[in-house]
């Protein structure tokens, strides 16, 4: 699937991701194209609290790297930084083809660099 969805993304596309088991009760492309302009990539995550008030819809709140997120839902802007994260994820498919799932590939990759950059190194 990550394949797939390279390839819609280096046409020009903004990709959302959904699997089949998710429910939509309303069109989410006014969040992720109009809401939220700014991030090149969006996805769930399997945590199950939440620290936004009651009521605010918005991305969430307090998420770090020990958040585990899920690749069920995600949404991919056809933009530079989409692309060049698209193509990293498809660039790791030989590492977690027989290890990992996708999304563990993706997961431990975005981990990597969100500690490196923390910690005050130079990004991975």
């Amino acid at each position: 699937k990550v394949a797939i969805v390279r390839s819609v993304n280096h046409l020009g596309f903004n990709v959302v991701h959904s699997d089949i088991d998710v429910v939509w009760f309303r069109d989410p492309l006014d969040f992720f194209t109009q809401q939220h302009t700014v991030p090149d990539y969006m996805v769930s995550m399997d945590p199950i609290t939440t620290q936004n008030d009651l009521g605010d819809t918005g991305l969430e709140k307090g998420i770090s790297v020990g958040h585990y997120m899920n690749t069920g839902v995600y949404f991919l802007r056809a933009s530079p930084g989409g692309s060049a994260l698209i193509d990293k994820w498809h660039s790791l498919r030989a590492q977690y083809i027989r290890q990992y799932h996708d999304q563990d590939g993706l997961y431990q990759y975005l981990a990597k660099q969100v500690a490196c950059c923390h910690y005050g190194y130079p990004c991975c």
